[in-house]
């Protein structure tokens, strides 16, 4: 980290958004083709309809499922954060580069955390606007969205509820980036089995920890202080968020070209 270069660290990223395009392509239209899907049933399903049968906006209800949609579209995406380095090719050529692992690693994180929502945003309106077309075609007509409604529902949310949903999000992905930093197989599936038998044997044990501290105070009397419960859930979240890049940047740096048969180690 002493040597981080950041004109490498943005060649690196230039060039992985080159090499990498078709396949980040793919995926965006693969999203987009089921946030299709799930748009058209929404409007057949929960749209109300002008008198001459044109069609207006889908329920804000529905907003929440959109919203939680992509973020699971968000956290799972972090299990392929080298999923560029799937074959001994591919790691050659990417551990060849001439930048240092941090610098390699934060263009990954880049495009993980950052692009790839600004790209999820991309496949909403692309879905919209191709359910557009449908209906146009069909001669149903249209004048709602999913976006506007969708844009609406987070805007009546509180900037509290925001900033803890995308903290949320981010440190959800976080485990996930650990397990594709881990794994070099099935990660999203290997990294989600580890994290329910980590919730079962921990979750309990956490849950029953805060509903005691919190009978305790109220018991002794304390008056507990929403802004305060808010902070404090939000450092822990970044905390715990920037601790697992630290993890995962640590098992990318003992990445080999020739991995053992599920573990980068």
């Amino acid at each position: 980290m002493k040597n981080f270069n950041t004109q490498r660290m943005w060649q690196v990223l230039k060039y992985d958004l080159l090499i990498n395009r078709k396949q980040n392509l793919a995926t965006l239209a693969k999203m987009a083709l089921i946030l299709l899907i799930m748009f058209y049933f929404m409007f057949i399903n929960h749209a109300w309809y002008y008198p001459d049968g044109r069609v207006g906006e889908i329920e804000e209800g529905n907003a929440v499922m959109v919203l939680f949609t992509i973020g699971i579209f968000t956290v799972f995406y972090g299990s392929w954060i080298l999923r560029h380095m799937d074959t001994k090719q591919h790691r050659t050529a990417y551990l060849m580069l001439p930048a240092s692992p941090a610098e390699k690693m934060v263009a990954r994180l880049l495009i993980t955390v950052v692009l790839w929502p600004l790209a999820c945003m991309v496949a909403i309106v692309t879905a919209d606007m191709l359910r557009w077309f449908i209906h146009i075609i069909l001669g149903v007509g249209l004048s709602g969205s999913v976006t506007f409604p969708t844009l609406k529902f987070i805007s009546y949310a509180s900037w509290q509820g925001r900033v803890f949903m995308v903290l949320l999000t981010l440190w959800a992905q976080s485990l996930y980036i650990v397990g594709g930093a881990l794994f070099t197989r099935r990660q999203w599936l290997l990294t989600g089995t580890v994290l329910i038998i980590l919730a079962m044997m921990g979750g309990g044990i956490i849950t029953r920890t805060l509903d005691y501290m919190f009978d305790e105070a109220l018991n002794k009397g304390i008056t507990i202080n929403g802004d305060i419960v808010f902070w404090a859930f939000t450092c822990s979240f970044t905390l715990f968020t920037l601790l697992n890049y630290w993890i995962s940047y640590r098992i990318f740096r003992r990445t080999q070209v020739i991995n053992n048969k599920w573990l980068n180690l």
